[in-house]
C-alpha cells in the first residue's frame, strides 16, 4: 500500500503538479530503501524525456473519423458475413419489425371483430398469460384447456 502512495506522489512530481516538502522527503526516503519504486521512478523519468523528445501531435477531427469509419466499416463486414449481397443488417432489423407489426395486426383485427381465432388464441397462451389473452381480447375465455 505504501508503494502505491509513493508511486502516485512520483507521478505527481513528474507532471509538475505542487507536492508539499515533507510529501517530497517521504518519497525520497522511500526510494532510498525500495528498489522496485527506484526502478518505476527512473522508468517514468525515461518516459517523460521520450515523450518530451517527441513533440506535440495535433489531433484533429479527421483521425477520430478514420477511426469510427474503419470500425463501422469492420462492424458491419462481421454482421454482413453469411448474407448474401445488399441485405444489411439494418434491413433485416427492420423487415422483423415490420412482420412483428403486420402479425399484431391481424391477430388483433380479428380478436375484435370476433373472429375465430382458436390457432392465434393458442399462441397467444403459450406466448402471454390468460390474463393479459383476456384483457386485450375483451372477450370471456374462461373455458380455454
Amino acid at each position: 500500500m505504501k508503494c502505491k502512495k509513493i508511486r502516485r506522489g512520483l507521478h505527481r512530481l513528474l507532471d509538475g503538479e505542487p507536492v508539499d516538502a515533507r510529501g517530497k522527503k517521504r518519497i525520497e526516503r522511500h526510494l532510498a530503501q525500495c528498489a522496485p519504486c527506484r526502478e518505476y521512478n527512473e522508468e517514468l523519468r525515461i518516459m517523460g524525456q521520450l515523450l518530451s523528445r517527441a513533440g506535440a501531435i495535433e489531433a484533429g477531427t479527421a483521425p477520430v473519423d478514420r477511426l469510427m469509419g474503419a470500425y463501422r466499416a469492420a462492424l458491419n463486414a462481421t454482421a454482413n458475413a453469411g448474407r448474401p449481397a445488399g441485405i444489411s443488417l439494418d434491413r433485416l432489423v427492420a423487415a422483423a419489425a415490420a412482420m412483428a407489426a403486420v402479425i399484431i395486426m391481424a391477430v388483433s383485427y380479428r380478436i375484435v371483430r370476433g373472429e375465430s381465432v382458436d390457432p392465434v388464441r393458442s399462441y397467444l397462451l403459450q406466448s402471454v398469460g390468460t390474463r393479459e389473452v383476456l384483457y386485450l381480447s375483451g372477450n370471456d375465455w374462461t373455458a380455454i384447456p
